[in-house]
Parts: structure tokens; C-alpha cells; sequence
């Protein structure tokens, strides 16, 4: 284990963080990294254009319990002209487990 301000903020054991990207930071794949000590996050922007929120909400869910109680993250995208979607994603990401 190697701590320093990185691992303290995002409680991970390793200074080592998947970048979300959408289409290929699946849940499989934030699972293995937090898992392996590392700190997933999750690529959410395509789910976005293909879920709905109650959907995106168990994806989180589904991905929380693959981490097994380990911390984990998604990479959140301004969504509609004004922003009008962030804060329900926001509450869903939040509900679902995510970390950051």
C-alpha cells in the first residue's frame, strides 16, 4: 500500500485511478480497479444518452456491490443545454453508492 493526499481523499489503498470513459469503463472493469486497490470510476456518459435515471440508478448499485465496499467514482458530463439534468444524475449517482 502506498499512501499519499490521493489515497487519503479517495480512501483507495493505491495512487492509481481508471479514467472514466464512456463505453469502456464498464462496471466490470471499476469493480476490478477498486477491488485491486485502485479507484474505478465509471464512464457513465453513454449510459446517460441510453438510460433512464432509474436505470443509470441500479447500474450504480450493481456496480457498488461488484466493488464489494470499496470506493468507487463516476465521471459526470454536463447533460442538456442549461444543465438541467446534472443534479438528478447527481442524486442517482449519490443513491447508487458512488463515492466521488
Amino acid at each position: 500500500m502506498l499512501s499519499n493526499r490521493l489515497t487519503k481523499l479517495l480512501g483507495c489503498d493505491h495512487p492509481v485511478m481508471l479514467a472514466g470513459m464512456g463505453g469502456i469503463a464498464d462496471k466490470e472493469l471499476v469493480a476490478a480497479v477498486s477491488k485491486a486497490g485502485g479507484f474505478g470510476t465509471w464512464g457513465g456518459a453513454s449510459a446517460v444518452s441510453n438510460m433512464d435515471l432509474d436505470q443509470i440508478r441500479q447500474e450504480v448499485k450493481e456496480m457498488a456491490v461488484a466493488c464489494e465496499g470499496k470506493p468507487f467514482g463516476v465521471d459526470i458530463l454536463i447533460h442538456g443545454k442549461d444543465g438541467g439534468l446534472l443534479e438528478p444524475l447527481i442524486d442517482a449517482y449519490a443513491e447508487g453508492g458512488a463515492r466521488v
